[in-house]
């Protein structure tokens, strides 16, 4: 009964958090007050100002971890909805993709000579959704020696910096090199 309670405890810390910035975040409509970015740093705070350990924290929130997978397979109805809109601007959907992908691969190759190859290597899924990289992480550690798995905790962190950045520096990003929406503007 004890576990359960403090599931449901950090489980409703971590959500409520969230929606609390969320709620501010839509209202004042400022990228750098994004909500991942805060929730993250008011449950690091709390977990660290209560001693709280990470790894009891990671297994208690397990619920929502799991959630990831079907929320990832949510956005999915919308794409489909938008179906003929992907299919006609194919070639620079497959530009974006091609140039993010490259501009991963480049900044892992960067950051290997620096931080170590076996580190980089954790963080070449760095720009998929976190049920693809714990997929991703599970299948290319089986079996392995524990020095050629990926570093899971990198693979993490990675994640959130390169979502958190995208969230919060690509609308400034999108304004300053004049990238509108003319479907809004009609």
């Amino acid at each position: 009964m004890n576990e359960l309670l403090t599931t449901v405890f950090w489980s409703a810390i971590t959500l409520a958090i969230f929606f609390c910035w969320r709620r501010l975040f839509v209202a004042v409509k400022w990228p750098v007050l994004h909500p991942i970015l805060w929730a993250t740093a008011a449950v690091t705070f709390l977990l660290t100002l209560g001693r709280y350990p990470v790894a009891a924290y990671r297994e208690q929130t397990a619920p929502l971890v799991w959630l990831l997978g079907p929320a990832v397979v949510a956005m999915a109805s919308p794409i489909w909805q938008q179906r003929r809109f992907v299919v006609s601007h194919w070639k620079a959907l497959f530009l974006v993709v091609l140039l993010g992908i490259a501009f991963s691969a480049v900044s892992v190759l960067l950051l290997g000579p620096f931080v170590g190859w076996r580190e980089a290597k954790s963080l070449v899924p760095k720009s998929v959704t976190t049920p693809v990289a714990l997929g991703i992480i599970e299948e290319s550690s089986f079996g392995k020696a524990p020095q050629d798995q990926l570093i899971e905790p990198l693979l993490a962190i990675g994640i959130m910096i390169s979502a958190l950045s995208v969230a919060v520096f690509g609308p400034l990003v999108l304004q300053l090199t004049g990238v509108r929406d003319h479907r809004r503007s009609v």
